[in-house]
């Protein structure tokens, strides 16, 4: 037996391996550590940040050896509605492992974010397994197709290549094509900008788990008119991601979609789309079992009237969509502000344009339209459950894009297989080639962004340096300078956030407390007066003022608003001992 490189033919021709002929494993590997390493390696340290602080550092649960009981029956914050039990879960077993050590957990999120990327070049080759038929290895001898275009038919039409017809066919020319394409678009999505925060950011742990469930059931969706048992496994995972957050609620439309895709000729519709029941009734289970006890499902922004759903709708697809598409992030919290009606229409008009250009191309028999489709629709479907969230807390986060990306990295991967299969393979080779220091270059970049969340201070200082007006950025900048540096520095930049955004209750509430905590009392009770205005069923609004109402001798309407605000919040504990010194406390003359 004669030993043959990997690079070279049977018939004694250099491999054109990024066109023709699957590379070895170990370099799609090693190029995905690399580029990895480059964007978040150097930042696995620094301390926690934002909400980590309170979800984790200071939870009193992670560190309780029986906590995960109370994480599988209680939301994950006091009074909230945040119930995502498997990726809390995860938070108690690493903390009782490594203790209150950032380095473990964050290095928890990589590992998801790199399966996630997994999986989705894993999904991406499906497809194209599918468009060339399967193909991947040149026949024993050259072959030619024939006139009558039979090798056209069971394979993507034949690309032109100097040195006559002899060689593999058409299919097998395009299988490398079908293994280093894939890789390319995960390696861009594992380093795209907004990985940052899913990678940076424990708390945004659930969105990368769930997504990673997401894909993983997809991918093990059966072909339609198999048997009902391998429905089981697929269902099971859609329903986990549920548990992860509850905007994968779309999964059931996405597997109809791939039952669809998948569903031969002799297969009706209705057997075809009748498993997607399983993960629906699976997913229907974990919100009767959330009402059970007592967690609300629904949304504020349900009473909004439909015109101003639909403008929010249009204003969440177009910032994240246009951030995608430039490979930027957006501020870590920045302000929602909804787009005005022409703009709002000039986006639906985007989208009516877009679902017509895909029909044309149907029409034209592009067997990659279909998946520009379905990326589309991917993309548009996961920010629909969204519109009842992001309005209603009036900011935008990265990481709420990391899930709904995918179908626009699917939509890149088929735009990219129908110009590249249509090329010679020396501009194969030159797109692939020039591809390395494009994702070089993308993995600086997302080290920087991953370098600013080594610290509260750094991380909304950025935010604020990009968007000096962005009430919410300078909120969270307050509370971090307050952390850092108390209460007379932060309470300026409080003061702009609220100046900024009159309604923002969040920041006349801070104002409140730093006011109090500097002794300006009567300051604080106007302050606090315009914080109960904007959220008095917020009990922590209805403390600051009863606090400083009864330090300006107000008593009586002091005590009466700190008894409300522990009627409110009974496991506080620190305000029934104010509350019973404001009921000790001399009355003013």
């Amino acid at each position: 037996m004669i030993y043959r490189p990997w690079f070279i033919d049977e018939w004694g021709r250099p491999r054109d391996y990024m066109t023709r002929h699957r590379p070895p494993l170990w370099l799609a590997v090693g190029g995905a550590l690399l580029l990895f390493a480059l964007a978040f390696l150097p930042h696995l340290g620094g301390e926690f940040v934002w909400d980590d602080r309170v979800f984790i550092r200071d939870n009193p649960v992670m560190l309780d050896p029986g906590g995960g009981r109370a994480l599988l029956t209680q939301p994950f914050a006091a009074g909230g509605a945040e119930y995502r039990p498997l990726s809390t879960i995860t938070f108690w077993l690493q903390v009782q492992l490594t203790g209150l050590w950032l380095p473990p957990l964050r290095l928890g999120n990589w590992c998801l974010h790199g399966v996630t990327a997994v999986l989705l070049a894993l999904w991406l080759r499906k497809l194209g397994r599918g468009w060339a038929s399967g193909a991947r290895d040149p026949p024993s001898r050259p072959t030619s197709p024939d006139a009558s275009g039979t090798a056209a038919d069971t394979a993507i039409p034949a690309v032109g290549e100097a040195g006559g017809s002899s060689g593999p066919s058409a299919a097998s020319e395009l299988s490398g094509l079908h293994f280093w394409l894939p890789v390319v678009v995960a390696y861009a999505f594992l380093i795209h900008p907004n990985a940052t925060e899913v990678a940076m950011f424990v708390s945004a742990r659930n969105d990368v788990l769930a997504t990673a469930l997401a894909l993983g059931a997809l991918l093990a969706w059966p072909r339609s008119g198999s048997r009902p048992s391998a429905y089981l496994g697929p269902s099971l995972l859609a329903s986990l991601a549920v548990t992860g957050k509850e905007v994968f609620v779309i999964l059931p439309i996405l597997c109809a979609i791939e039952a669809e895709r998948t569903r031969p000729a002799e297969v009706s519709r209705v057997r075809a789309w009748a498993p997607v029941l399983v993960p629906s009734l699976a997913i229907g289970g974990f919100f009767l079992w959330r009402f059970w006890l007592g967690i609300p499902s629904s949304s504020d922004q349900l009473k909004a009237p439909l015109s101003e759903n639909l403008i929010a709708y249009a204003t969440i697809l177009w910032h994240y969509g246009s951030l995608c598409l430039a490979f930027r992030n957006g501020l870590t919290a920045g302000r929602f502000v909804p787009c005005s009606v022409t703009e709002a229409i000039a986006v639906y008009g985007l989208l009516v344009g877009l679902g017509l250009g895909v029909a044309w191309l149907r029409r034209r028999r592009v067997r990659e339209a279909l998946w520009i489709g379905f990326g589309l629709a991917w993309f548009s479907m996961a920010w629909a459950p969204n519109v009842l969230a992001i309005p209603w807390l009036g900011q935008y986060a990265n990481r709420y894009a990391y899930f709904p990306n995918l179908g626009l990295f699917a939509v890149a991967f088929a735009l990219l297989h129908w110009g590249l299969r249509s090329v010679a393979p020396r501009l194969r080779r030159l797109v692939a080639v020039a591809s390395v220091p494009a994702l070089v270059a993308v993995a600086l970049g997302t080290s920087t962004e991953a370098a600013a969340w080594r610290s509260s201070l750094a991380l909304f200082g950025k935010d604020v340096a990009r968007a000096p007006t962005d009430s919410r950025a300078l909120y969270h900048y307050g509370v971090a300078v307050s952390d850092e540096h108390g209460c007379a520095e932060a309470l300026p930049i409080f003061v702009a956030a609220a100046r900024h955004e009159p309604r923002y209750a969040r920041a006349w509430h801070n104002v409140t407390g730093c006011l109090i905590n500097l002794g300006r009392f009567h300051e604080a009770v106007k302050a606090g007066e315009r914080t109960v205005q904007l959220g008095s069923s917020d009990p922590g609004n209805l403390y600051n003022l009863g606090v400083a109402l009864v330090a300006t001798g107000q008593q009586a309407q002091g005590i009466s608003l700190l008894e409300r605000a522990v009627r409110l919040a009974p496991d506080r504990s620190g305000w029934r001992h104010v509350l019973e010194e404001a009921r000790q406390r001399p009355a003013a003359k």
